[in-house]
């Protein structure tokens, strides 16, 4: 992964990516207890490898991914969260964080913030008696202390909910489960796996 196409790339070994998912899927299933909130995680930012682990830490402990999409607009964004209860979301930004918060109505109990800036322990302090707010270093750094074993879901259990664009209406949800995700990745690696060898595949994210 790599901050810009000018900069160098910085390798990620699997073993790294996956000790990530455990650690973030850990503090997921610890703040769903202290908060009583339901197995559904929004994520709404752009692809990056911080997107990826939150979803395979969802899809690890049982929970069900909902991508949230900009292009989406307020009206859409704030069905999806009612529609879902969504009460945790990992995005980009605090400002991301700030606008969803106002117009979900301040339903929403915990931001997880993959690209914090100088203003995000002002808001962290400012919120903290309604939302809480996390880096995704945080998180890491709580599942590190209250690491918890994997949840493997079933088959028939719910990996995540896919909204339509809205394009007629507003967006409509296709759910996903866990045999059908890994059915597509099982046909992906067929389609490949004559050409390709499974030691030279990698994956880069531009961040």
């Amino acid at each position: 992964m790599r901050q810009s196409f000018s900069s160098p790339i910085k390798w990620i070994t699997y073993e790294e990516v996956y000790e990530k998912i455990q650690q973030f899927g850990s503090a997921l299933t610890t703040l769903m207890k202290e908060i009583s909130m339901n197995n559904f995680i929004g994520i709404y930012g752009k692809n990056s490898p911080k997107w990826v682990i939150a979803q395979l830490a969802g899809a690890a402990y049982s929970f069900v991914t909902v991508p949230l999409y900009s292009t989406f607009g307020d009206e859409a964004i704030v069905h999806v969260i009612n529609e879902t209860g969504l009460k945790i979301i990992v995005c980009d930004t605090i400002s991301q964080a700030c606008h969803l918060n106002k117009i979900s109505s301040h339903k929403l109990k915990v931001f997880i913030i993959m690209k914090p800036d100088n203003t995000f322990e002002s808001f962290k302090k400012e919120w903290s008696d309604k939302v809480r707010l996390f880096t995704f270093e945080e998180m890491l750094e709580k599942g590190c202390t209250n690491w918890l074993p994997e949840k493997v879901p079933d088959g028939d259990d719910l990996c995540m909910i896919l909204y339509t664009s809205g394009s007629l209406g507003l967006p409509k949800g296709v759910m996903i489960t866990n045999k059908a995700y890994l059915n597509a990745a099982k046909l992906t690696i067929s389609l490949a796996e004559e050409n390709v060898s499974l030691e030279l595949i990698v994956v880069i994210f531009l961040i």
